[in-house]
């Protein structure tokens, strides 16, 4: 991992916490299931840090070659 994947992951769970606080402001959250609302948002994060990290290498390694 070098310092691009680090700077993406540590401002990839800033963005995830502003889409949070984004999705809280216009919509109430008292009828939400917390467990699912964590999980939902940590796939996001999950998946997100996945496809750059390992499709954008490949992307870029398939037609920079």
């Amino acid at each position: 991992m070098n310092l691009v994947h680090s700077v993406f992951i540590i401002t990839n769970i800033l963005g995830t916490f502003s889409v949070f606080k984004l999705i809280s402001i216009f919509f109430e959250r008292k009828y939400v299931n917390k467990y699912i609302e964590f999980l939902s948002y940590t796939m996001y994060f999950i998946a997100s840090c996945f496809i750059f990290i390992f499709f954008l290498f490949l992307f870029l390694r398939f037609f920079l070659m």
